[in-house]
């Protein structure tokens, strides 16, 4: 990553700050501080088909099967992938999932295009996603 980027969604006012909007990081965090329920997503450095950055939490279409799913962070090797979008979702289901993306190859960024993210379009979900223990639909 060249620059380290950030977005904070503060779902109390529904607003989404990015980080290149402030001054500076140091004063994006500040600001994002002052609301302590925003929730934070980095970006993975990557542009979808249309040239739309892809934050972790996008949700994005795959064109070449049509399939919805939620970008991610693998924790065990501080990369992204991307999850099928699914209720039963678990620690070793996640797991699995970042595995098997590190072993899938890579996904064409020119088949996908980035139409939302779980916190201001959860209705773009099969059933919602569970954020905070509580559904959004």
């Amino acid at each position: 990553m060249e620059n380290l980027k950030f977005r904070a969604y503060n779902p109390i006012t529904k607003d989404m700050l990015y980080s290149f909007e402030a001054p500076s990081l140091g004063a994006f965090f500040i600001g994002v501080s002052l609301a302590p329920e925003s929730i934070i997503m980095q970006s993975t450095d990557l542009v979808d088909n249309k040239g739309v950055e892809i934050y972790n939490g996008d949700i994005v279409v795959n064109h070449h099967d049509d399939n919805k799913r939620i970008v991610k962070r693998c924790n065990q090797n501080a990369s992204y992938y991307l999850s099928h979008i699914n209720n039963e979702i678990s620690y070793y289901k996640e797991f699995v999932e970042c595995a098997q993306s590190q072993s899938d190859g890579l996904i064409r960024l020119d088949n996908i295009e980035v139409i939302g993210n779980i916190y201001q379009h959860p209705q773009l979900t099969a059933a919602g996603i569970a954020i905070n223990n509580e559904v959004k639909k």
